[in-house]
């Protein structure tokens, strides 16, 4: 036998998703609040979750000054456990974004008692509606 070639390849292999479409994130929390449920309070860290990280973060906080008064954006938050671990080290000022708006009705709902939390339906590609030097720190965790 010989060896196949690129188009065999080619055509056996799937596509991966494209997790920069807006669409594609549309879909994925639409099939999951359907499977499960509008998840008012489940954290879904999808990639890590920030208290895995934290030690890190709290070290570069440390040299900050006044770090929890500092004003924090997490860009493409989905239901991740970022905002509430915030929240639970004395953070009051975060912005809590995401592209889907099934996401932001969820963390809407989620946050609504928290003064200081703001959360927003933003495409994190497209940040012009933050004047510059808008927040101390800016989260993520897999976009990139």
């Amino acid at each position: 036998g010989g060896r196949a070639g690129p188009e065999v390849l080619g055509s056996t292999r799937k596509a991966l998703p494209d997790h920069s479409d807006p669409l594609y994130w549309k879909g994925f929390y639409e099939s999951m609040f359907q499977e499960r449920g509008f998840l008012t309070r489940a954290r879904e860290d999808l990639v890590c979750p920030l208290a895995a990280t934290w030690p890190m973060l709290e070290t570069f906080l440390a040299q900050q000054r006044n770090a929890p008064k500092s004003s924090v954006l997490i860009l493409g938050a989905g239901l991740s456990s970022a905002p509430d671990l915030l929240w639970e080290k004395g953070f009051r000022r975060i912005t809590v974004t995401d592209v889907c708006d099934h996401v932001v009705s969820n963390l809407l709902e989620r946050y609504r008692d928290r003064e200081g939390m703001e959360v927003l339906q933003c495409d994190a590609r497209a940040l012009g509606r933050f004047p510059d030097q808008s927040f101390d720190l800016v989260l993520e965790q897999g976009m990139l």
